[in-house]
This record gives C-alpha cells, structure tokens and sequence, in this order.
C-alpha cells in the first residue's frame, strides 16, 4: 500500500527540473511528507544535512553533535539565545550589527558589547575582542556568547579570514564563552565542487574558501 489517504490532494509522480532532469515522488514519501512528522524533521532530510555538514566541518572522532532543522537562520538563532541568554546576560556581537539580531537580544533584557571590525582586512576583529575581555571588570559576569556573521557579514559585507576564525575561537576558548555563527551566506562565498560518493546517498562538497 503507498500509505496515501484518498482525501489528500497530492499523489505520487514526476517532478521535471529546469535542467530537463525529473525528480520521482513517490507513495510512501507524499504520504510521510503529509502526516505529522518526528520533532526533529523529516528523516530522509535531516539525514542529508547530517552527512552534509559532516562532511564539512569534519567533527572528531566519538563527537556527539547533530543537527536539528529549522525554519531558518533567524528562528534558529532566536532558539539558541533564548535557551542560553538570562535577562542582564551580556552578547558579544560585530559592529555593525544585523539590526534584526538586536531585536532579538532586546527582547531577552541582554547587554549587547560590541566589537569592531579590522579596518584592513575586514571581520570581527580579534584584537579588538581580546583586548575587550581581558580589562573587563572583574565584579561583572563575562559575556557568555560571541555572535559573528563570519561570511559576507550583514551589513558590512566583511569576511573573517581563517587566520582570524581560529584567533577568535582560541580566545573564547580562553574566556569560557560560546561561539554562535551565523552563516547563511557560506554558499555565496566558496567555490564548492559536488563529488557524488559511491556509498552516500548525500553528494561530499569539495571546497575551498575564497576568503582564505
């Protein structure tokens, strides 16, 4: 049985692609799609951007990471803050910054701290972040969060060179402090090449960072 109910509107078929290619939808799939899913999402597309992701960020071995998707960046971010952040929590975040994001921090009593970007290179500044943490007061609570946009930076435009991204995470690491980045803009900024692997259902991405 393909599991269709024979009051919903959709059954299976073809969908044809721009590129001529078409994409078969089948019963079992429409029929899942159509139902309450699992909270974590479909599985079938959690699973790709699972071996995705892996693929890119390599974990190590034995790591327990996952991946949970959302409605979007915005949303998914909110979900992060609003898990973490107590009223008077200071954030660390670019100057400038996305003006949605200070809504967001707003709305949670947060105390934004700002950080300037390097005039020559452009990105969060690391000088600047360590230089802010190491006078901080003493009889005040340390940030808990930095926020960074670390690829096409809205709205500056700026990118944080390597060099820079592995700067900035050793000082955190040093402060104690969580790394939230926000990257929606990664795909726009690699020249990404798709190898179809033999033994994954997902496609491994070569690539290499335009930013260096």
């Amino acid at each position: 049985s393909s599991g269709i109910n024979a009051e919903w509107p959709l059954r299976p078929g073809d969908i044809e692609l721009k590129t001529g290619a078409k994409l078969q939808i089948k019963g079992t799939e429409v029929a899942s799609a159509l139902n309450y899913g699992k909270t974590l999402g479909f599985d079938e597309l959690v699973q790709f951007w699972r071996e995705m992701m892996w693929d890119l960020i390599e974990p190590c071995p034995g790591n327990d990471r996952d991946v949970i998707v959302t409605t979007g960046a915005e949303f998914g971010s909110y979900m992060v803050l609003n898990a973490l952040i107590d009223p008077g929590d200071s954030i660390m975040v670019p100057s400038p910054v996305y003006p949605p994001m200070m809504l967001k921090t707003q709305s949670m009593y947060a105390n934004l701290v700002s950080v300037g970007e390097d005039p020559e290179i452009g990105g969060l500044c690391p000088k600047q972040l360590r230089a802010i943490l190491n006078s901080w007061e003493p009889s005040k609570p340390k940030p808990k969060i930095l926020i960074i946009c670390p690829t096409g930076s809205n709205p500056s435009g700026g990118n944080v060179p390597k060099v820079h991204r592995e700067e900035i995470y050793d000082i955190i690491c040093e402060h104690d402090m969580l790394l939230l980045e926000d990257d929606p803009y990664y795909f726009l900024n690699v020249q990404v090449i798709f190898l179809k692997c033999a033994y994954k259902r997902a496609y491994k991405c070569a690539y290499k960072s335009v930013a260096g």
